[in-house]
């Protein structure tokens, strides 16, 4: 493809009120830079112009639309061709030069939109470019077109594309408040934090160990590709709480209750780390009725007492749909290597568990004190930035989405 610009249309931002937009504007310009650092592309310059970013001077086109492909923000990602030009004669010829080879025994359209002053309109653009086209072996078929040839007039410049790509849409990271989300390694959770980070949130991550090493590999895995691949507007923080002090309390807790008290301990632990850190919310993967622990009974039970919200962008999706999320966010392949170690602390668990019997023995035994405990003395904060292989992940995804898509 013979490009030498990438275009970035905004999404929901464009419609955003006009400061709000400015505000978004300049986070999702950082992101932007950021992400091209990361992704290796080392020489472009930046601008914005008309709600449209433009990368020019890039020295790497193919990493530039897929790093731009991970921004959140960004509704299509266009990688185009700049030509200046002085006359409509003048564009339609160097068109023709750049696409003739394209269509010539295809059929085709040319699309066409113009901003500023000019001795032509839109369609005439379209007239001249087709015409072209059409003369060099084109057949023009505005409905059932093989080649769309894009050209979008700009003064006395024309950005001409004929594909474009998905940007992840949303708005940019870190334009809302600080969540922490409650992260196990599995399907779940890693996809509530990234949708998390699609509504702009500013996402840490807490993980409560009680599956050990093997356990605790396979969650830095999953954080490190999502801090890697999408997180853009500052850097995230793990915290790694050792969890297993927790055994002994639950032996004293009758087996139907114990995924329940279980799962309650860490939204308070959670909560313990998340207040002091100022944090707004909580975030985590439960889906309604997924499993015991997930009924509606149970979470309300769960989430008595907690004073933050607790988010939970999966609850209306089925597995299904969550392990095709991981799938597309790139996710997956770390995941489907973690048990669930929550359920063999439970292996017959109540559907209904009442809030008043949870708590009774949440204060039976003294569960803040040991929380208080391992967080002050069993647990670690860790920069992501400092702990994950970037450029691996990074390449390995490079590869991935390259296979699927030509640049």
């Amino acid at each position: 493809m013979d490009s030498n610009v990438i275009i970035a249309s905004l999404g929901e931002v464009a419609v955003k009120g006009v400061m709000t937009r400015r505000r978004m504007q300049r986070a999702l310009l950082s992101n932007i830079e950021s992400a091209l650092r990361r992704w290796g592309v080392s020489t472009y310059s930046l601008r914005i112009e008309g709600g449209r970013f433009y990368v020019e001077n890039i020295n790497d086109i193919r990493k530039g639309v897929i790093s731009l492909m991970h921004v959140f923000g960004l509704e299509k990602v266009i990688p185009a061709r700049m030509i200046a030009f002085d006359t409509l004669d003048d564009l339609a010829e160097q068109l023709g030069k750049l696409y003739g080879g394209l269509v010539a025994g295809k059929k085709f359209r040319v699309t066409a939109s113009r901003v500023g002053k000019h001795d032509f309109t839109s369609i005439d653009v379209m007239r001249k470019v087709g015409g072209a086209l059409r003369r060099l072996g084109g057949i023009v078929d505005l409905e059932n077109y093989d080649v769309e040839v894009h050209v979008d007039v700009r003064d006395k410049k024309a950005y001409a594309y004929t594909s474009f790509f998905p940007g992840l849409g949303g708005i940019p990271e870190g334009t809302e408040g600080k969540v922490l989300a409650l992260v196990s390694g599995g399907f779940d959770s890693p996809v509530a934090a990234w949708m998390m980070m699609k509504r702009g949130a500013t996402v840490d991550y807490v993980f409560f160990n009680i599956g050990g090493e093997e356990q605790r590999k396979i969650l830095y895995d999953v954080c490190c590709t999502l801090y890697c691949l999408y997180s853009y507007g500052r850097d995230q923080l793990l915290w790694d709480v050792e969890f297993r002090w927790i055994f002994p309390l639950m032996n004293t807790v009758p087996v139907s209750l114990r995924g329940v008290y279980l799962k309650k301990a860490m939204y308070l632990a959670a909560e313990h780390i998340a207040l002091k850190n100022n944090y707004k919310a909580l975030v985590t993967g439960e889906s309604l009725a997924q499993v015991a622990s997930q009924t509606l009974q149970n979470l309300v039970a769960t989430e008595d007492g907690v004073k933050l919200p607790i988010f939970r962008p999966l609850i209306g999706m089925d597995k299904k749909e969550s392990i095709a999320k991981s799938i597309e966010i790139g996710t997956y392949k770390v995941s489907v290597k973690s048990k669930e170690f929550c359920a063999l602390a439970t292996p017959h668990p109540s559907t209904s568990v009442k809030t008043e019997i949870i708590n009774k023995y949440i204060q039976e035994t003294n569960l803040l004190d040991t929380i208080k405990t391992m967080i002050e003395n069993y647990s670690k904060t860790i920069k992501l930035s400092q702990a994950c292989e970037c450029e691996k992940i990074i390449q390995e995804r490079e590869e991935e989405i390259g296979k699927k898509i030509k640049i």
